[in-house]
């Protein structure tokens, strides 16, 4: 069930249905949620949406936290990106960092020039993909005000001054050490790499596995300089 009709499978649409059969069809299926904010929201126009003064922090927030990158990606500049998709994961990441509300992150994603594409616009199940895979609305990953200080500002001048043009296991662990030397915590280092890189689901443990590395060889040398 998908923008008020019925799929076989992600391709093949069977028919075309009103809303209120698209609420009779949930409830029969055993959809838990409420069912008739569901079928309101497959049934507006994402291009109807507007930002509220909430909106307009959150994005604040997610300006200062990421800087210009984010800036880049709201613009819809994915230089950098692989894909289009690559680029929608990372933004979606970002606004997570800023804000557990699902619903406002996807608003926020649905209005930007980089959400205006018709795949975003019109495709329900690709943008819960999306939403999904970068953990939108999930309370443990949004950091703090309190955090957003000056060991982000370090950690976002070392990840944007290191000019990689891929990011693999070598190129990440370089950018811990320098992160490292430049005093950034490694809670941090993760936090900044993750919110860049975002490749695949199972990146995040590896991210983190790589950075502890990187930041354990860094502290052994400064003990053997002693």
């Amino acid at each position: 069930l998908r923008n008020n009709r019925v799929y076989l499978g992600e391709s093949y649409p069977l028919a075309e249905i009103t809303p209120q059969q698209a609420e009779d069809i949930l409830r029969l299926l055993g959809w838990q949620g409420d069912v008739r904010r569901q079928v309101e929201r497959e049934a507006q126009p994402a291009a109807q949406m507007q930002m509220s003064a909430s909106d307009q922090e959150v994005l604040r927030r997610a300006e200062r936290m990421f800087g210009a990158r984010f800036s880049a990606l709201y613009s819809s500049d994915i230089s950098g990106y692989q894909s289009h998709s690559e680029a929608d994961a990372a933004f979606v990441a970002m606004l997570s960092r800023v804000s557990s509300d699902r619903d406002q992150i996807e608003r926020i994603w649905l209005v930007s020039p980089l959400g205006a594409r018709e795949k975003t616009q019109q495709r329900a199940d690709y943008r819960k993909r999306t939403l999904d895979f970068a953990g939108a609305g999930d309370p443990s990953r949004v950091i703090e005000d309190r955090r957003i200080t000056e060991q982000y500002d370090r950690a976002l001048m070392v990840m944007y001054g290191a000019h990689y043009e891929t990011i693999d296991d070598v190129s990440v662990r370089e950018i811990a050490s320098r992160m490292y030397r430049a005093g950034v915590r490694r809670e941090v280092a993760v936090d900044v790499i993750e919110a860049d890189v975002r490749v695949t689901a199972s990146a995040r443990e590896r991210i983190a596995e790589l950075v502890a590395t990187a930041y354990r060889d860094q502290y052994l040398i400064a003990q053997a300089r002693k």
